[in-house]
């Protein structure tokens, strides 16, 4: 059981205590986890309205996921999660050497910059605010880092 929301991850929600030090659980969730769709907390949002859907998908490349971006706003991408990621804290993500590999992971891609010469891409993780740099990471650009460029994706919502 979670309360924050119905999320069957192999990775639960990070816990960060009042000094800043972050502790997640590898536990796997129960393989055949129901969705209640129900929320928590002090807002309720019925789930046909807040379901939506797209009409069309695409895919984009490396230079197509700014371009669009700038364009149209955030797109999604799925990458590669190693055990090292789980423990992200700040700066740009880089996967260390030795990492095991966890399995797969979709994200959303709001923007990218450049951090002391290291250009990276600003994605929104889905485990929380009080995981990475309160829900965000940075994980390096134009290099494919965890096949993050593989297959960024993008739609047209259904109007």
């Amino acid at each position: 059981n979670t309360t924050d929301g119905c999320q069957p991850y192999k990775v639960a929600p990070c816990i960060r205590d009042d000094e800043g030090h972050s502790s997640c659980s590898g536990k796997k969730t129960e393989p055949n986890h129901k969705c209640a769709k129900k929320c928590y907390g002090d807002k309720t949002i019925n789930y046909k309205k807040d379901h939506h859907k797209t009409k069309d998908a695409y895919q984009l490349t490396n230079i197509t996921m700014q371009k669009d971006t700038m364009a149209y706003g955030p797109i999604e991408a799925s990458f590669d999660v190693y055990d090292d990621f789980v423990s992200y804290e700040s700066g740009v993500y880089q996967k260390t050497e030795n990492a095991s590999f966890l399995g797969g992971h979709a994200v959303k891609m709001i923007g990218w910059g450049e951090e002391n010469g290291t250009p990276y891409w600003l994605m929104v993780n889905s485990w929380g605010e009080q995981w990475g740099a309160k829900g965000l990471f940075k994980i390096r650009r134009g290099t494919n880092e965890c096949r993050i460029e593989e297959s960024p994706t993008a739609g047209v919502p259904l109007v």
